[in-house]
């Protein structure tokens, strides 16, 4: 995964990578970042810090105008600790020595691997199109969907 958080803690950008991807395309990620925001207006930031000599210097490459250091991240520990406490309380509540876990469990993996196959990042333009999605049965109200 790589996540680019602004200096507020805000997720601006985030994507999954099959392993050894995500350095190819921090570059086009960092672009991405700028152009259309996950969260906030447009901008450039004035510098960018990153966690590896590697990732700073894929950036560099792409991006040789702005000032790019490497150093420790403490934002984006802040949102990875908030992400696996938010999957901590589904472990709780989803325990797999509960046989009827075992089959939510099941369901989730089935559909996962359904959307895969379909491959929806295919044909969804991830940086215009925003899908709003609500599911009372969740309570779940105008949540973005991210492909």
């Amino acid at each position: 995964m790589l996540a680019i958080v602004d200096s507020n803690g805000a997720i601006v950008n985030a994507e999954v990578f099959e392993s050894g991807e995500a350095l190819a395309s921090a570059g086009k990620q960092l672009k991405k970042a700028m152009r259309a925001p996950m969260q906030g207006s447009p901008r450039e930031p004035d510098s960018v810090r990153a966690s590896t000599a590697e990732l700073v210097a894929a950036l560099q490459k792409a991006h040789p105008k702005i000032p790019i250091t490497q150093g420790h991240t403490p934002e984006l520990d802040t949102v990875m600790e908030a992400m696996f406490e938010d999957f901590g309380r589904l472990l709780d509540i989803t325990h797999a020595d509960n046989p009827a876990s075992k089959k939510a469990i099941k369901g989730f993996i089935d559909a996962a691997s359904r959307v895969y196959r379909e491959a929806p990042w295919e044909t969804i333009d991830d940086e215009s199109t925003l899908i709003h999605v609500t599911c009372d049965a969740l309570n779940i109200h105008d949540a973005v969907l991210v492909v």
